[in-house]
């Protein structure tokens, strides 16, 4: 035998070399699992249990007899819960668990969507949570540019009145039309007419997103005017 540090030329070949060390050996016999596929094939075309040494029937729509296939539902529970104890996947029994008993890869095949409802929860309200975050900060963004509108007396009157109660500038709390129209006694539509000019400024000072649908700026008007 050649020993195991030689070099390898480029033209050894291992099936020869294994004939010539085995010259009895017949590479061409099927292996022992080739030979369960040939077995099983024959016994279930001749209507027989697939177990071997069974002479039983199988059941209808089967292809072992009761007594095998109570055999094979107690392996399975076993392999199930030994896979459940080592924290792995009851399917596969290879890859971990994810938010259940099965692994991401498995849950594909009897679900539609991978992610269970939990995870899909969580994910909702972070996505939920997220933009309530995002939408307090063009809030405060717009109030502090509010803020310095007022400050400046660039908004008198009753729109500066209007702008304050609807940014919340005394309490921080956002107000809608119908809440300002209660508090000054007038209709919504009045209230929608005094923060309009208003709107249009901030729109223009706010860099990004506003807490409202953007105007587009009307020709006639001005902040501390009606249009003309």
């Amino acid at each position: 035998m050649r020993a195991t540090s030689e070099v390898i030329s480029p033209g050894f070949s291992f099936s020869k070399w294994t004939r010539d060390i085995h010259p009895r050996r017949n590479l061409s016999v099927p292996n022992k699992g080739e030979k369960r596929k040939r077995l099983y094939r024959q016994r279930r075309a001749a209507g027989q249990c697939t177990q071997a040494g069974c002479s039983a029937k199988p059941e209808v729509g089967r292809c072992k007899c009761q007594k095998h296939l109570q055999d094979m539902a107690k392996r399975a529970l076993k392999d199930r819960k030994e896979r459940i104890a080592n924290g792995v996947c009851s399917y596969c029994g290879t890859r971990p668990q994810f938010w259940g008993r099965k692994c991401i890869l498995c849950r594909q095949m009897y679900t539609s969507n991978p992610l269970p409802i939990g995870a899909r929860r969580a994910l909702r309200e972070y996505r939920n949570a997220e933009a309530q975050h995002s939408f307090a900060q063009i809030q405060n963004k717009t109030r502090a540019v509010a803020i310095k509108l007022l400050a400046g007396r660039k908004v008198v009157g009753e729109q500066a009145r209007a702008l304050r109660l609807y940014v919340g500038v005394d309490d921080g709390k956002w107000r809608t039309y119908s809440e300002i129209a209660a508090q000054m006694k007038v209709s919504k539509e009045w209230v929608r007419k005094l923060l309009l000019p208003s709107k249009i400024t901030l729109a223009s000072m706010v860099e990004g997103k506003l807490p409202w649908p953007a105007y587009e700026r009307k020709i006639g008007y001005r902040v501390g005017n009606e249009s003309r």
